[in-house]
């Protein structure tokens, strides 16, 4: 037994009995409490601690990770659409020059022309006004 000690020798009157182990002194032994409490929650501590800056991590990994492959995937669309759209607008300019040009047989008249020019456009630009302007009408 831990704390008991026994009389070995066979002597005197307490043969065979078991003394308890003298106690530590009442300061020690609340001091050595204290001691294993602190030391007990410094580990509690350290090991949270180590648990928050692994979980940042794998969160901020998993983050990056999943930007990165959003990046490399939504990039060379959204690379290929402004390169659409960048030569689209060049078509456009370029067809509107063209029919500028191939309506001089019927007017011969360059004001004539560049006023016809403006009336489309300004007819375009009054309608998309318009579209942008019209409230969405709520489903049923």
């Amino acid at each position: 037994m831990a704390n008991e000690t026994t009389l070995r020798n066979g002597d005197g009157p307490l043969f065979g009995r078991h003394l308890p182990a003298p106690l530590a002194p009442r300061e020690d032994t609340l001091s050595s409490v204290v001691r294993d409490a602190m030391d007990s929650t410094r580990e509690i501590v350290r090991d949270t601690v180590a648990l928050g800056v692994l979980e940042a991590r794998n969160a901020g990994t998993d983050l990056l990770h999943k930007a990165g492959e959003t990046a490399s995937d939504v990039g060379p669309r959204i690379a290929w659409g402004a390169a659409a759209a960048v030569f689209g607008v060049v078509g456009v300019v370029l067809a509107i020059i063209a029919l500028f040009m191939a309506s001089a047989a019927i007017l011969p008249s360059v004001p004539g022309r560049l006023g016809i020019c403006a009336l489309i456009f300004l007819a375009v630009a009054g309608l998309g006004t318009y579209q942008a302007a019209r409230r969405k009408r709520a489903s049923t």
